[in-house]
């Protein structure tokens, strides 16, 4: 019975299987420029890093790294908008981008971001030691 309505709402409504071709589109372009964004970000703004395991010096490594992944992720979503919605092609009545800032950016670029990048999980885990909290 459950299957039977959770198969008839998605037959039923076209629109649900635009929102989740949409939502694959922009996880697969998302994801792409992340990864593009992790290695330039390796390669040219690690020099931004000051070296010391003091609490001051890991607090601002941690601003610095993490003004420089929300100016990623803002670029990351302005790029991946410049390319059309697919399933706005499909159906002109679509609204495109429903489920872009919700799911696509919140999830694929941050966790990607923060999962490419293992020193700005250090900076947190070293001023976690320096806090006393793990």
């Amino acid at each position: 019975m459950i299957f039977n309505k959770i198969k008839s709402s998605f037959i039923k409504n076209n629109i649900t299987f635009l929102n989740l071709l949409e939502m694959f589109q922009y996880t697969v372009i998302v994801l792409s420029l992340s990864i593009i964004v992790a290695l330039i970000y390796h390669k040219i703004f690690r020099f931004f890093t000051i070296s010391g395991e003091s609490f001051l010096v890991l607090f601002i490594n941690l601003i610095i790294d993490t003004y420089l992944i929300c100016v990623a992720i803002y670029c990351i979503k302005r790029i991946a908008l410049l390319i059309p919605s697919i399933s706005k092609k499909i159906s002109p009545k679509f609204t495109p981008h429903a489920t872009f800032n919700e799911y696509t950016i919140h999830l694929a670029a941050f966790v990607a971001l923060i999962e490419l990048l293992p020193f700005y999980y250090d900076h947190y885990h070293k001023l976690h030691y320096k806090l006393g909290i793990i």
